[in-house]
């Protein structure tokens, strides 16, 4: 969940979810979950959107009629429809990197192409950089029972132990002989990096880790 500052009630609140399977229930608890937020909560903004993400349009169930009244408010995004379309955004691409289950060779593939595309599209050196190592920590996260050089090897980079995620992670997590606990160490670093996101409740969490820190880290 997205919520505004406090001095930015006129913009809308966004419920994200991420979902990779096909639920027949899903809208139901989905709009459920946001009523209650609104209902216990009353926020000061007017309005809110409910945003899902499906790694294929084949997982997104069936919407049932008596929602229809939610339409208005309901976005969905299909990433294999968006991988298809030419001249890919870095942020439908980095979006596919953590939703898409692909081999380890496929998603080092895509890994190299948006850290290629993030050094050549942003001019912004500090954004840069905080994509680059977004990047590496979400091929952290899905393969973390590979080793620190076979890592490299797939992101096609000289010293993986160099990038500033794994230091910080390293440092916090004392590395405990495997990068396991480095997974977990990765994750609290790059929410601390953002502090956009000013109230996230558990209950509106994606099922999906590494989307939740996606939301985190763009959520400005």
């Amino acid at each position: 969940m997205l919520l505004t500052p406090e001095n930015y009630p006129n913009e809308p609140i966004y419920f994200i979810e991420a979902h990779s399977y096909k639920d027949h229930n899903f809208y139901n608890q989905f709009f459920a979950k946001i009523i209650l937020y609104l209902t216990q909560y009353q926020p000061p903004n007017q309005d809110w959107f409910a945003i899902v993400i499906y790694d294929v349009k084949a997982n997104e169930g069936n919407f049932p009629g008596y929602l229809n009244c939610f339409l208005p408010y309901l976005r969905c995004f299909y990433l294999d429809e968006l991988a298809k379309k030419p001249n890919q955004s870095l942020a439908v691409g980095v979006m596919r990197l953590i939703v898409e289950n692909k081999s380890q060779e496929k998603t080092g593939e895509l890994a190299r192409q948006l850290m290629n595309q993030a050094q050549q599209e942003l001019t912004d050196t500090i954004l840069e950089e905080k994509v680059l190592e977004f990047i590496k920590a979400v091929v952290i996260d899905k393969f973390a029972f590979l080793s620190r050089e076979e890592l490299e090897a797939m992101l096609n980079l000289d010293s993986l132990k160099q990038s500033k995620v794994y230091q910080e992670a390293k440092e916090e997590g004392k590395e405990e002989g495997s990068l396991l606990t480095l997974k977990f160490r990765v994750i609290e670093r790059l929410c601390k990096w953002r502090r956009c996101v000013h109230d996230i409740d558990p209950l509106f969490l994606p099922r999906c880790t590494n989307f939740s820190v996606l939301i985190l880290y763009f959520g400005n």
